[in-house]
């Protein structure tokens, strides 16, 4: 047995102006693909490893002869640029081909990759890999349940499976189960074939998380599979971007062509109770606007106190410039404060230029209102420099810059830069939660519904291509589960 393993993922922020360029994406080549955590630089790693695992070292464990192509990632930014896209397309096409005689191949994709001028990556990839290996090879993916899912992709895949977890404590388990049910749909020599669901619906990630009801019932109705079903996925989508295939997908993963009947059966019984259950999604963690969130934090006698400022969350393709908090905490006069981190390359090339400690006039900010941002002038000193960022305080808050994106998600994050966060008062991330090594060391944790380019209210948005009706944007309508009976051609 010989499986061909690679994969391309990013999720796109089809709003955004900034896109996703051939420097954007990290790429693990070869024999690289065998290691548990790639040795990448950290700057690449971003705080987290698992994202660049591979489903090779679990192939090579089952004893399969493995061909490893490349796996190239990029943290979320607008589209990718139709010149990177097909650079690394063809790298990994050519790896298939140089592969020889294979019986599969496994993909790691993401399911929001938007690519300009071609829109769905992963249906445009899929495809080029299904003409390239013909009809009788068997195609595995692995998928973000983030993935905005085109009903076409079950002409090219065989079987595809999602995270069942959100925030996403899976993304390795996710990845072994397509390499495994690839495996075993050789070995008992099946011809998967999916069935998709699309219920009209576009909620953002944050509304739904896996550990609490409605969504914890939801996700366990995935492992209850009957005969002929091998597994099911529910894609709660990306509500950042604009196509008919944009929003929420169920999916279930057939034997064979026998029992796609049931496959569908199985995908409209989780399509309707996700749809039935529209109303009750919601935020897990407390919300409020910019000036109540900070007012809150600011009473707040339990420390540390972690602010999400969700309309700049760099996880979803957010700029990571808003000034909308920085102001509040200025204005509200709070006596202990961090934002983590503010991106903004020219503040950092000043304060380097400056030199640590001097005091300062500096300027942060995009500029552009239409994302939520504006240009501040303030005064402050640089009390930390690294090679490409800087930490300028500005009276007791203080301001992580950096040049490029930055995730704060774990304590070491803060304390490269000389701080400790399980020391300090109020913590504020451009992110749209908390990760779990941040969560452990949060005393109370409050989401300030800020504009931009990840904005939870989706009215702010032009959505002119998806699907109408769709809740939330439209509420007095009602659905049949219509389905969509797929298969492979």
């Amino acid at each position: 047995m010989r499986i061909a393993v690679g994969g391309l993922s990013t999720e796109s922020n089809g709003f955004s102006p900034v896109f996703a360029t051939m420097d954007s994406f990290s790429v693990i080549r070869g024999e690289d693909l065998y290691h548990e955590f790639p040795a990448l630089p950290q700057s690449q790693l971003e705080g987290s490893p698992e994202l660049y695992w591979t489903p090779a070292l679990t192939l090579r464990q089952m004893s399969v002869d493995v061909a490893p192509t490349i796996f190239a990632r990029a943290y979320p930014r607008g589209p990718v640029e139709k010149s990177a896209y097909l650079i690394l397309k063809e790298e990994l096409l050519q790896g298939i081909r140089q592969a020889g005689k294979i019986d599969g191949v496994c993909l790691v994709l993401h399911g929001a990759m938007i690519v300009e001028e071609i829109g769905s990556a992963e249906l445009d990839l899929s495809a080029a890999v299904r003409k390239l290996v013909g009809p009788e090879i068997l195609i595995s993916a692995s998928f973000d349940l983030h993935g905005n899912i085109p009903t076409e992709l079950a002409r090219y895949i065989n079987i595809a499976t999602a995270h069942k977890q959100f925030p996403h404590y899976d993304y390795i388990e996710t990845r072994k189960r397509a390499a495994m049910l690839l495996v075993e749909a050789l070995e008992k020599g099946l011809r998967p074939k999916l069935a998709i669901v699309k219920p009209p619906m576009i909620l953002p990630g944050e509304y739904v998380p896996t550990n609490i009801e409605p969504g914890a019932g939801l996700y366990r109705k995935l492992l209850d599979l009957p005969s002929g079903i091998m597994d099911s996925s529910l894609f709660v989508g990306f509500w950042l971007a604009d196509a008919p295939y944009v929003g929420a997908t169920a999916m279930a993963v057939a034997e064979g062509e026998e029992y796609l009947n049931e496959a569908y059966l199985k995908a409209r019984e989780i399509a309707v109770a996700y749809w039935e259950n529209r109303y009750r999604f919601g935020l897990e963690v407390e919300s409020g606007s910019p000036d109540e969130v900070v007012r809150a934090a600011k009473a707040s006698r339990i420390k540390p106190f972690f602010i999400c400022d969700t309309g700049d969350n760099i996880s979803a393709g957010g700029l990571g410039n808003s000034t909308v908090l920085i102001e509040e905490l200025l204005a509200q006069g709070v006596d202990d404060a961090v934002v983590g981190g503010f991106i903004d390359a020219e503040a950092v090339k000043a304060c380097r230029e400056a030199g640590l400690g001097r005091m300062m006039h500096l300027k942060l900010g995009s500029g552009s209102r239409e994302y939520g941002s504006k240009v501040i002038e303030v005064v402050g000193r640089v009390v930390n420099l690294t090679e490409n960022s800087a930490v300028f305080q500005i009276g007791s808050i203080d301001v992580i810059l950096t040049s490029g994106i930055v995730p704060f998600r774990s304590p070491e994050c803060f304390q490269f830069h000389g701080i400790n966060p399980s020391e300090r008062g109020i913590i504020v991330v451009k992110l749209g939660q908390l990760f779990p090594r941040l969560e452990r060391i949060a005393s109370r944790t409050m989401m300030a519904l800020t504009p931009g380019l990840a904005d939870f209210r989706l009215e702010k948005f032009n959505y002119n291509r998806i699907v109408r009706p769709t809740f939330p944007l439209d509420k007095d309508f009602e659905w049949d589960g219509a389905a969509f009976l797929g298969g492979t051609e």
